[in-house]
């Protein structure tokens, strides 16, 4: 399996209930659209403090998309690539929902112990 795991800041002002309300019914609808075909997964984590009084986390949201191998993964980011107005609705909508300047994206190799 081959993941990529991208962490995301909300824009200033907005509140951290107002992220992921904005977040699930248009950004995400990108990003399921992106992902379909290619992916196997396509997950949100939205982060908050595990305890009362814990400092906020930087970013807000952790999403992971999971596909079976890197070059469904190359196939998917090329698809976005080559597709002018899928890629100009992403960079539209980000505008309204995170700080690029505090956006993070990995790929992650996994291990497991038994």
């Amino acid at each position: 399996m081959f993941r990529t795991i991208r962490l995301m800041k909300r824009p200033p002002g907005m509140t951290p209930l107002a992220f992921p309300d904005y977040h699930e019914p248009k950004h995400n609808v990108l990003g399921a659209e992106a992902a379909q075909g290619h992916a196997l997964s396509y997950s949100r984590s939205y982060l908050h403090p595990m305890t009362p009084g814990d400092p906020a986390p930087f970013h807000d949201v952790l999403m992971q998309r999971a596909f079976p191998q890197r070059p469904a993964f190359v196939r998917c980011t090329g698809a976005v690539a080559n597709d002018a107005e899928l890629s100009r609705r992403f960079v539209e909508d980000e505008l309204n929902l995170v700080d690029r300047a505090a956006t993070a994206a990995y790929l992650a190799e996994d291990s497991f112990s038994s």
